[in-house]
């Protein structure tokens, strides 16, 4: 949960800066950006790997399991999937194709992984009132 808050706050530090035409912290905002978001991934599939050997009787999950798996798994595509946009981002900022009047890759981006961190806090929600 830290590193998808670290990964907003990255992305926000990043639109603050291309605002201001800070071309330097962009680039660095989004490459803490993408460090934060291989640490959760990373971290995820560490979590997962010590649940799974965790448990004894893996043949019959019940539903909370499942239900875990399936949307941590979810959301662990979508976070894979953002490092796409995320690299093209990146791509460009080094090429100093971002300025103050032309963001809207970097905007979009942010929204995107904000949308992911908004959505893991959701599936925290709910898992924790479901157990």
């Amino acid at each position: 949960t830290l590193m998808i808050f670290g990964v907003s706050l990255s992305m926000h530090s990043a639109y603050r800066s291309v605002a201001e035409n800070r071309q330097e912290s962009l680039r660095r905002s989004l490459w803490l950006g993408l460090a934060f978001a291989v640490a959760f991934v990373l971290g995820q599939g560490l979590n997962w790997l010590h649940m799974y050997r965790e448990q004894t009787a893996f043949v019959q999950p019940t539903l909370f399991e499942f239900t875990f798996y399936l949307l941590t798994g979810l959301h662990a595509v979508h976070v894979l999937a953002g490092f796409v946009p995320l690299g093209v981002v990146i791509g460009r900022a080094s090429q100093r194709e971002y300025s103050s009047s032309r963001s809207d890759g970097v905007r979009f981006c942010v929204w995107y992984w904000h949308y992911l961190g908004a959505i893991w806090i959701v599936l925290l929600v709910v898992m924790l009132l479901s157990q």
